[in-house]
């Protein structure tokens, strides 16, 4: 078996009983300092998500080749904050068409439009706790303005859970006025996180003089 990390082939042949993660988990060590796995491709082929889960416990025998990439954990953080600073900027623009299709009693179509920026927000939630996490850094340890950021994220949860509630319960009067209002704000407040974390990440890789 082929094994290789970066690009670059190691001198380590795996026996066929090793698992995929005792493989990762080996391979690690021979990373640069701090770096986590982020790529995992087997005889050239990606695998992600659930079948990357599910093939973790797998000896790999039979495979040919097995190609790693690995990154610094402050690149994983900035490369996922950039990605949902954008997907929110964009959320940002669907506001007013939720507004308007609940004044035209176009209710699916803003619902679909709500679920679409839902989405949006529980990835702006999951992307700041694993980028904390990621980072070693505590919620409660990142100031965000006067308070930590572990309370404005409680803040967005509660506010989205109430806008989640009006949606499912269909009260259109209530509704209108989140379009308007809550949902403008509720988005900023993950903008601003975001944007505080993406500083916060910089000002880490930034070279001491």
């Amino acid at each position: 078996m082929i094994l290789t990390l970066d690009g670059d082939k190691l001198n380590w042949t795996p026996a066929e009983d090793l698992t995929l993660q005792a493989i990762i988990d080996t391979v690690r060590r021979a990373a640069p300092a701090d770096n986590i796995i982020v790529s995992v491709q087997v005889d050239g082929r990606p695998i992600i998500g659930r079948e990357l889960e599910e093939r973790l416990s797998q000896p790999l025998a039979g495979v040919s080749q097995v190609d790693l990439e690995s990154a610094a954990p402050r690149e994983v953080a900035q490369a996922a904050l950039q990605q949902i600073s954008e997907q929110l900027a964009a959320a940002a623009e669907s506001h007013e068409e939720i507004a308007a299709a609940l004044q035209q009693d176009r209710f699916a179509e803003a619902c679909r439009g709500f679920a679409a920026l839902l989405n949006v927000w529980r990835a702006a939630q999951t992307t700041v706790v694993e980028c904390c996490s990621l980072m070693g850094v505590a919620l409660e340890d990142v100031p965000v303005g006067e308070r930590t950021l572990a309370a404005h994220l409680a803040e967005l949860i509660a506010r989205l859970q109430e806008a989640r509630g009006a949606f499912e319960a269909r009260d259109t009067v209530l509704l209108a006025d989140l379009a308007q209002f809550e949902l403008p704000e509720v988005t900023s407040g993950w903008r601003q996180l975001v944007g505080e974390l993406q500083q916060r990440v910089g000002a880490a890789a930034a070279p001491t003089t």
